[in-house]
């Protein structure tokens, strides 16, 4: 049996004092409504569209559903965000663009930032001049300078040979289609700064020949997890559209597990982190770097890590866990334990004082964490919930 772990992949907010941050209003779309953005329309040949405008009907669509698009068959609300998702512009081909843009403050104290954006685009190629194609375009700059940020301007052609993209089955040939995609905007060291994010789509400036894409954003984790049992491989899986993946061991990035999208790995330690380096095709976008922790369920004893039970060693205790567990030792000796949470960060460092001690874990975030025990003898690991 596999376990699979999929990347969360639409768009969420990394900072480095937290793994989570409050996402600023309704850039998530999940208020059910387009509140918070701004819309536009224009021209397309190159695209143009500067004019305000509030939403259109049919070329500026909220999402929601188990709908599939016509040409991709990929689904309309982007796979594991939230229940809504954004679409800009139509298949009308009637020499349009939209645009929609979002604007984003940097909080003043943080010096790495970063938007994970999740894009889908269809075009159609009738395989005119690039400035008069089918093209979706994506962009982030200071609100204040107008500078765009590094690796953030990306433009998508409706040619057939665009990295990453497919021919529609539905019009072989005439039209091309971009899965679910993630992209990132960094934003470090514009603490302080409003950054606005835009997306924009245009049909062929000569007419009849259409572009348009979708776009989600949902809170989420950058380093996400997963837990196995004892012996089991977890397949690991992440996002479509890139040039190249490499899959390391995050402590050393020395061990090489994979070049493909999809890795098979089964962990030879139970707490073990993941790193894959995203590589984007040349021109679109910069490489970035995913992590996700796995960890083996106890007991597995081919690991040398047992179950709570007083003949193994050690017992931590009560779990679930409100404001305090005991460790008591058996027959093998410790002299310190280490918890970690479930991405794999230590969250306390402890010494244990003779065969029993008392830890206030009030102050934990409820979840699941790994206390392991440390002695002169070696290590052993105990799982407990803290509620």
């Amino acid at each position: 049996m596999r376990r699979h772990l999929l990347f969360v992949l639409s768009l969420f907010i990394v900072a480095p004092t937290a793994f989570s941050q409050t996402l600023p209003s309704n850039i998530d779309f999940e208020t059910g409504t387009l509140s918070d953005w701004q819309f536009y329309t224009g021209t397309c040949g190159p695209i143009s569209a500067g004019t305000p405008t509030t939403p259109v009907p049919g070329r500026h669509t909220l999402t929601s559903g188990s709908g599939t698009d016509h040409y991709g068959g990929f689904p309309v609300v982007a796979p594991y965000g939230g229940n809504y998702s954004f679409k800009l512009g139509n298949d009308t081909g009637t020499m349009q663009s939209e645009h929609v843009r979002y604007y984003v403050h940097v909080p003043s104290t943080s010096s790495q930032y970063s938007l994970i954006y999740h894009c889908a685009a269809v075009l159609e190629n009738p395989g005119h001049l690039a400035i008069d194609e089918p093209a979706m375009q994506i962009s982030a700059f200071d609100s204040t300078t107008g500078m765009l940020l590094p690796c953030d301007s990306i433009t998508y052609i409706g040619y057939s040979t665009t990295p990453g993209f497919m021919t529609s089955a539905v019009v072989p040939g005439d039209v091309i289609y971009r899965n679910w995609t993630m992209g990132s905007m960094r934003m470090n060291g514009m603490g302080g700064s409003t950054v606005a994010i835009d997306f924009a789509t245009g049909d062929c400036a000569l007419g009849g020949h259409f572009g348009y894409g979708y776009v989600d954003m949902s809170p989420a984790l950058f380093i996400t997890s997963t837990s196995v049992p004892c012996g089991t491989a977890a397949t690991l899986d992440a996002p479509f559209g890139y040039a190249s993946y490499a899959w390391y061991d995050s402590a050393t990035f020395t061990t090489l597990y994979g070049s493909s999208a999809t890795i098979s790995v089964t962990p030879s330690a139970p707490n073990r982190t993941y790193a894959v380096i995203l590589t984007p095709y040349s021109g679109y976008g910069c490489a970035d770097t995913l992590y996700t922790a796995v960890h083996v369920i106890l007991p597995c004893p081919t690991l040398g890590l047992f179950s709570n039970a007083a003949s193994a060693g050690a017992t931590v205790a009560p779990s679930p866990a409100v404001d305090e567990i005991t460790i008591t030792l058996g027959e093998k000796w410790y002299d310190a334990v280490s918890i970690t949470n479930q991405v794999g960060a230590v969250v306390m460092d402890k010494q244990l004082a003779g065969k029993e001690t008392r830890i206030n874990v009030s102050s934990l975030t409820p979840g699941i964490y790994f206390a392991t025990l440390k002695g002169p003898n070696g290590s052993d690991v105990r799982r407990f919930v803290k509620m």
